[in-house]
C-alpha cells in the first residue's frame, strides 16, 4: 500500500482561488465489535493497516461503472486544479508547455499544418452568420489499436518517456521517419490526404468540458477526481476490461507458455530475447488472434464457434465466432471471489483440464485463505432483460439483416472481461449467478435484492439504452447511430452515458447500500484522443513497442466517505481498483496468487521482463485508491458526504442536453451547464468570457466532431449535422 498521499482541493479552484493542500490526517477511535484491530486516537498520520480497518467497517459495496474510450485530457482537461492542458498543480506540467502541445499533420493538399488542443464547441457561426449547433456529445472514434497507440505515444525506447506528438498525424494513418519527415507506416510519401482525414486529426486534439458532460464535472467537483490514473494496455477496449477484473491481459499465461505468444504482428526477432525463448506464436495462420496479451479486440474463446461446450455464453456478431482468442487460463478477481467456496464452484466446470490448466496452485490457496466474497458483472445487452438494438451493426442505418433486431444486439461482446475466461464463462453456475444484462442491476437496486454481506459489482453499457433515449441531434442517422450508453465514441452519445451513470448512482443513493458504499467510475482506455503525461514503462512486446502501461483515463470516486472536493495525484492504475478490492476484503494480491508468482518469474529469466503479469503486486507504484477516503468520516469525527451532491432529478437525467440554456452564449459556443454546476473550466479566462463563448483555445475553422457520418464542413453554411 503506498503511504502518505496528498490531495489537493478543488472546492477553492471552482471559484478561481487558490488551492489548498489536504493530508489524510486525523485519530481514529476503538475498532467496533467486528473483530477488526483497535485504532486508537493518534496526532499522527494513519497508517496503512489503520485506513484499512476503517474502510472494512464503514464499506461493504464497491460499485465499478466502466465506461468506454475517453483520455483525461480529452474529459478533463480543463478542470480546475489537474493536471491538465493549461494548469497543472506543483511538480507537473502542463500540455501547453511541453512540445506535444502543438501537433503536426497533413492538410488535404498534403501540406504542413499543426492543431494544437481546442474546446469543441456546442455550436459555430456559420458563413452565413448563423448559429450551427455541432452537437460535440456525438463524436468519431479515433485510431485506439496497440500500433496506432504506439505511434501517437512515440516512446523512447532508450529511457521509456512519451514525446506524445503523433495524436494527430496518426489519424491520417502517418508517422515519422528518422528525420522527422511524415511519412506512411512503409516509409513512403503520402499521396492523398481526405478533408475527413485531417479533420479527423483535429478531433483528436479536441476536448470537452462541463458544457457536455456536466454531470461528470459534477461528481469530480463534489466528490474524487484522478488526474494520474492510466489504462494497464496499450491497446484498445478488450485487454483494458481483461485488466480490470486480472491487473493484465495474459503476460503470465505468455510467461508460462512461450509458443502461445504474439502473432508476426507483435513480434520482432532483433527484441532482447535473453534465454532464448520463443515470442512468436506456433499458431497458424498468422491472422490468428490465439494469442497472449490480448492487445486486440478478438471474441472471447468461451462462446465462440471453437467452445464445444453445450451451455455457452452468448456471442454478438461483433466479433468473428471462428476466431477468438486464446482461453484464458489465469487468476483474476472473480477467481479469488470464489474463496472458500471455490472447490464447488469449479465442479460445475465442464472442461476443467482445459480451463484451469495455470490455476491449480492458485485455488487451493485461494480456497484456504480467502473469503468469498460476492460479485456481479452487468453488461448491457447480455440477455433478453434489455433493449435490443436495431441499428446495429453501426454503419447500416437499417435494422440488423440477421438479428432483426433481435437478442443480444445491444451487446458489445468484446466489453465483457468474465467471458474470456473459461473458468467463468463456460461455467454454468458462474453464468447464472454472477453474470448479467444491465436492467438486472437496475431492477436488484429497486428490489433490494443485493446480498447483506456486501460485494463488488460492475456496471458497463452497450450498442443501445433501456430508457428510449436518443441524441439531440434530430439527424435520423446520427440519431440511430448514437443510442449507446457506454461512452464509446462512433455509436455513444456522452450525454446518454452520463445518463447511465446518474441514473445507477441516484438509485444506490436512494437504497439502503450507499451508507456502506464506494462508487468507482473508470474507463478501459482513451479511444486514442490526445494526453499530454507520458505513460509509465513497466512491459513491451517483443516487437519492442510498449505494452504497459498506458495513458491516462477519467475515473472518479463517489462515497459518502470520500474526501469530497480533492484530485488525487496519486499514479494508478486499473490494477489500483484491484488493490482497493483485495485490502478491503482481504484477499491475497493475484500477484501473490503461486501460479502468478511462478509466471511472474519465468517472465524475468525466459523473457527478460520483471514486470509482467498482475499489476496489483505489494508495494509497486500503484496506489490503492485509499487516499481519496475522508479518515475523519470513517472514523466518525465528520458527517458523511451527503447523497445528495450525488444524484440529479430523474427530468434532469432524462432531458437532453443536460443543465443546458437554450441561446447561452450568442455564438453558441457555450450552453450554460457549466455555469449550473459552478464550476468555470480553466480555458475561460472569466465568468464573462464564458458567457460570451469566447475561450482561448477556440475551434479550427473546419471542426467536425463526425467527419465520416456527418461529412463536411459545419461553418461552410450548407452543412447537415
Amino acid at each position: 500500500m503506498v503511504d502518505n498521499r496528498i490531495l489537493r482541493s478543488t472546492t477553492a479552484l471552482v471559484g478561481g482561488v487558490s488551492l489548498l493542500f489536504n493530508m489524510l490526517v486525523g485519530a481514529a477511535q476503538a475498532a467496533s465489535s467486528t473483530g477488526e484491530a483497535a485504532v486508537a486516537e493518534q496526532a499522527g498520520p494513519l497508517s496503512p493497516d489503520q485506513k484499512i480497518a476503517l474502510l472494512r467497517q464503514k464499506v461493504k459495496y464497491v460499485f465499478v461503472i466502466f465506461a468506454e474510450n475517453e483520455s483525461f485530457d480529452h474529459y478533463f482537461g480543463a478542470f480546475p486544479g489537474a493536471n491538465g492542458l493549461f494548469t497543472a498543480p506543483a511538480g507537473e506540467t502542463p500540455a501547453n508547455k511541453t512540445e506535444s502541445f502543438t501537433q503536426k499533420y497533413l492538410d488535404a493538399n498534403l501540406k504542413p499544418a499543426t492543431i494544437s488542443p481546442f474546446l469543441m464547441p456546442q455550436a459555430v457561426v456559420d458563413a452565413n452568420r448563423r448559429v450551427t449547433p455541432i452537437y460535440p456529445a456525438d463524436e468519431i472514434t479515433v485510431d485506439h489499436n496497440h500500433q496506432g497507440m504506439a505511434n501517437s505515444l512515440d516512446v523512447d525506447p532508450s529511457t521509456g518517456v512519451a514525446a506524445n506528438d503523433r495524436y494527430a498525424m496518426d489519424q491520417e494513418g502517418l508517422t515519422t521517419d528518422g528525420s522527422g519527415a511524415i511519412v506512411k507506416p512503409n516509409g513512403a510519401p503520402p499521396t492523398s490526404i481526405t478533408l475527413a482525414q485531417k479533420q479527423k486529426a483535429e478531433t483528436d486534439l479536441g476536448h470537452i468540458d462541463c458544457d457536455t458532460i456536466p454531470f461528470m464535472w459534477a461528481w469530480a467537483k463534489n466528490f474524487v477526481l484522478f488526474d494520474n490514473f492510466r489504462q494497464t494496455i496499450v491497446g484498445p477496449s478488450t485487454p483494458n476490461a481483461i485488466a480490470i477484473i486480472a491487473g493484465q491481459s495474459g503476460e503470465t499465461q505468455w510467461a508460462l507458455h512461450n509458443d502461445q505468444g504474439a502473432t508476426v504482428a507483435y513480434a520482432n526477432p532483433a527484441f532482447p530475447n535473453p534465454a532464448g525463448a520463443s515470442y512468436g506464436s506456433k499458431v497458424t495462420p498468422n491472422a490468428s488472434n490465439a494469442f497472449v496479451p490480448v492487445v486486440s479486440d478478438p471474441g472471447p474463446f468461451p462462446g465462440s464457434a471453437l467452445d464445444h461446450n453445450t451451455n455457452k455464453p452468448p456471442y454478438n456478431f461483433d466479433a468473428k465466432a471462428a476466431n477468438p482468442t486464446l482461453n484464458l487460463t489465469f487468476a483474476s478477481l472473480p477467481l479469488s471471489f470464489m474463496g472458500h467456496d471455490i472447490d464447488s464452484i469449479i465442479k460445475n466446470d465442464p472442461d476443467p483440464r482445459a480451463d484451469l490448466l495455470d490455476v491449480q496452485q492458485d485455488i487451493t490457496e485461494i480456497s484456504s485463505k480467502n473469503p468469498t466474497v460476492s460479485w456481479g458483472w452487468y453488461q448491457q445487452g447480455f440477455n433478453a432483460n434489455d433493449a435490443e438494438d436495431p441499428y446495429e451493426p453501426q454503419g447500416t442505418g437499417t435494422p440488423n439483416p440477421t438479428n432483426a433486431p433481435g437478442l443480444y444486439t445491444g451487446y458489445v461482446l468484446h466489453h465483457n472481461a468474465p467471458q474470456y475466461f473459461g473458468y467463468l464463462a463456460d461455467n454454468p453456475e458462474v453464468v447464472q449467478t454472477n453474470l448479467h444484462g444491465a436492467k438486472d442491476f437496475f431492477d436488484a437496486m429497486e428490489k433490494r435484492t443485493l446480498p447483506d454481506s456486501g460485494g463488488v459489482f460492475y456496471l458497463r453499457g452497450g450498442y443501445n439504452n433501456n430508457e428510449g433515449l436518443a441524441p439531440v441531434d434530430p439527424t435520423p442517422a446520427i440519431q440511430h447511430a448514437f443510442l449507446g450508453n457506454d461512452d464509446h465514441p462512433a455509436y455513444s452519445d456522452q450525454q446518454i452515458s452520463e445518463a447511465f451513470a446518474a441514473k445507477a448512482i441516484d438509485d444506490i443513493v436512494n437504497s439502503p447500500y450507499w451508507s456502506q458504499s464506494a462508487i468507482i467510475i473508470t474507463y478501459d482506455e482513451t479511444d486514442g484522443f490526445y494526453d499530454h503525461v507520458s505513460p509509465h514503462r513497466r512491459s513491451a512486446l517483443a516487437d519492442g513497442s510498449q505494452l504497459a502501461a498506458g495513458p491516462r483515463i477519467p475515473t472518479l470516486l463517489i462515497s459518502p466517505y470520500a474526501a469530497a472536493g480533492t484530485i488525487s495525484h496519486q499514479y494508478s492504475e486499473h490494477g489500483s481498483v484491484i488493490k482497493f478490492i483485495d485490502e478491503l476484503y482481504g484477499l491475497i494480491p493475484l500477484a501473490s496468487l503461486p501460479e502468478e508468482t511462478r509466471g511472474r518469474e519465468l517472465g524475468k529469466a525466459t523473457l527478460g521482463q520483471a514486470n509482467l503479469g498482475p499489476s496489483d503486486e505489494p508495494g509497486n507504484e500503484l496506489g490503492d485508491l485509499t487516499e481519496a477516503f475522508d479518515y475523519d468520516i470513517l472514523a466518525g469525527r465528520k458527517p458523511p458526504v451527503a447523497g445528495s451532491l450525488a444524484t440529479f432529478t430523474p427530468e434532469q437525467i432524462n432531458a437532453l442536453p443536460h443543465l443546458a440554456t437554450v441561446d447561452y452564449s450568442p455564438n453558441g459556443y457555450t450552453n450554460g451547464a457549466c455555469a449550473a454546476i459552478g464550476v468555470l473550466p480553466t480555458d475561460f479566462p472569466s465568468l464573462e468570457a464564458y458567457k460570451a463563448g469566447q475561450p482561448i483555445d477556440p475551434y479550427p475553422s473546419d471542426v467536425n466532431p463526425r467527419p465520416t457520418q456527418s461529412p463536411g464542413i459545419p461553418t461552410s453554411g450548407a452543412w447537415t449535422p
